[in-house]
Parts: structure tokens; sequence; C-alpha cells
């Protein structure tokens, strides 16, 4: 699945940028706010993000 998001101010810091996925997104992938996601280079200017499960750490993840 390709889906585009889009890249605003975060309301909360001026100054630093969110990548918003949209409700619809994260809900058709079952995501809810605080979930942690990891984040993948692909090495061909693509990102894969991927669920981490509760109890598991990496270096790359990024909370909701």
């Amino acid at each position: 699945m390709i889906t585009k998001a889009k890249i605003v101010e975060d309301p909360d810091n001026p100054g630093e940028l969110l990548l918003d996925l949209g409700l619809e997104l994260c809900a058709q992938l079952g995501w809810q706010v605080g979930d942690t996601v990891e984040w993948i280079d692909q090495k061909d200017g693509s990102w894969l993000l991927r669920l981490i499960p509760q109890n598991s750490s990496t270096q790359t993840q990024q909370t909701l």
C-alpha cells in the first residue's frame, strides 16, 4: 500500500514537525495514539513504518 502523509508543525512544540498519517489510515492499520512504530529505511528513498509490540525496543522507533 502506498499512502501519502502530510508534514505539519507540531501544535504542542512550535518549530517541530510531525508526520500526519491521518485518523483513517491509523484506523485501517489498527494503530492508536501512544503506539510505537519503527522506521525502516528501504534504501530507495522510501521508508517502511512497522508497529512495534509493547515491551519491545529498537533504535529507530517513534511514538505516535
